[in-house]
């Protein structure tokens, strides 16, 4: 009977760690594993650098006792800096700079929850969200753009050969997620 490799977590690597904060609180710590170390005579703990999510805390060392952690989520994914860029048509009444800020807002609420690790990304949805601001008459078109290098990641995919045979969305990889960096300027709108 063959042994299976047990799973080990690397130094240098990215984790979510749920754990026990008090008798009634769950503490989640998100960041990069440091290590091990000892804690009183014959305790082990984490040390995780806590990251951006943390706030004022980011970059410290929190030390994670062994015998507190619920469960670790494997955080090593890729991420892929996406822009948004779509046509619309505008009711004649509307402003259209107006309606063309709210749709901005209406994609920037659709992600203001980070996607799932491999999650698609649904072109539908995106439209969706046009569709339902206050003036549009009619989404034209929506393009996902890749943005890569300066200030987002150099991953690069080819998010055309990922679309769907029908069109409705793009495949992500399963060790990627998607991310729209800098929603102000990264999500365009044209009215026609």
């Amino acid at each position: 009977m063959s042994k299976k490799k047990e799973m080990e977590i690397t130094v240098g690597s990215e984790y979510r760690i749920m754990s026990l904060g008090g008798k009634e609180h769950i503490l989640e710590s998100e960041g990069i594993f440091e290590g091990y170390a000892t804690v009183g005579m014959d305790e082990v703990g984490l040390l995780m650098r806590l990251n951006k999510k943390h706030g004022e805390m980011k970059n410290k060392i929190r030390i994670i006792p062994l015998h507190v952690i619920l469960a670790i989520d494997i955080l090593d994914a890729k991420i892929l800096n996406i822009g948004i860029d779509f046509e619309i048509l505008v009711n004649m009444e509307s402003n259209k700079y107006e309606v063309i800020e709210s749709s901005r807002s209406s994609i920037s609420e659709l992600y203001s929850v980070k996607p799932q690790i491999g999650q698609p990304i649904f072109i539908n949805d995106i439209i969706e969200a046009i569709k339902t601001t206050p003036g549009v008459l009619d989404v034209v078109s929506v393009n996902v753009v890749p943005k890569v290098g300066g200030v987002y990641s150099n991953l690069y995919l080819d998010l055309e050969n990922n679309l769907s045979e029908d069109g409705r969305y793009i495949e992500i990889p399963e060790n990627v997620v998607f991310e729209i960096k800098l929603p102000a300027s990264d999500i365009k709108g044209v009215v026609l």
